[in-house]
């Protein structure tokens, strides 16, 4: 049976938009870049709004449970490794480290929940506004600049008017929005979760087949795994 909405559409009626706020900058997607971009522009003094769209903070690092920071070291001329991310990056992995949610020294790997909490204290502390539960949803322009975001929330429909609008969304959504082209690229799929108990795997027990349980987290008893497969091929915007 054809399909009976094909080619079909509904006009929309116009209706005035409220505007939420006019800030210095905003940015779009609180992801580690995003969080960090948002507490760089607020320790200037710049008013600045963070949107994200889920109830954390991190992104993939967090809600993702892709949990080594990366890439914190490099190897240099002489094939040592060297550290290579300071700033807000190093600032991140150093509270995550006093509090006992990381390991490793390079590349460590974290607590998701606890890096959640520690990028939540530093956006406070530095005083930027936050709105959790929202999307970007298209941009507002003058001739080939961005002078905000429509953003959609529970509260419905609204726009934010910014001096400068970074994009943080990972795949570029605001710059597509407002005109820009896409790649395709090459990514790998991982199934990424965490096993509990590990621990207490009796390797003696009879029948034992050993088996991958993934690598260590901060939480003793806990290890995370990524199921991957390679080759998979996705657009970044579809």
């Amino acid at each position: 049976m054809a399909d009976q909405t094909a080619g079909r559409f509904i006009t929309e009626p116009e209706r005035q938009i409220p505007v939420l706020a006019e800030t210095d900058i905003l940015v779009i997607g609180g992801g580690p870049a995003g969080t960090a971009a948002a507490i760089a522009a607020s320790r200037t003094g710049a008013e600045t709004y963070l949107v994200e769209r889920y109830n954390h903070l991190g992104g993939l690092w967090t809600g993702g449970l892709v949990l080594p920071l990366l890439s914190t070291h490099a190897i240099d001329k002489q094939k040592n490794r060297k550290q290579v991310i300071f700033g807000i990056g190093g600032e991140m992995a150093k509270r995550l480290k006093d509090l006992g949610m990381s390991i490793n020294e390079i590349n460590p790997v974290v607590d998701p929940e606890a890096a959640k909490y520690v990028l939540e204290e530093m956006i406070r502390e530095a005083g930027v506004k936050m709105l959790y539960h929202t999307w970007g949803t298209n941009v507002i322009m003058d001739g080939n600049t961005i002078k905000g975001v429509f953003v959609e929330s529970k509260s419905g429909r609204m726009a934010v008017l910014a001096k400068i609008v970074i994009d943080c969304t990972g795949d570029g959504d605001i710059f597509h929005l407002a005109g820009d082209n896409y790649d395709v690229m090459n990514y790998a799929i991982g199934l990424v979760h965490r096993l509990g108990n590990v621990d207490r795997i009796n390797t003696a027990k009879p029948g034992y087949v050993k088996m991958i349980v993934g690598n260590p987290t901060p939480i003793a008893s806990v290890n995370w795994y990524n199921m991957w497969e390679k080759k998979t091929r996705m657009p970044l915007i579809s």
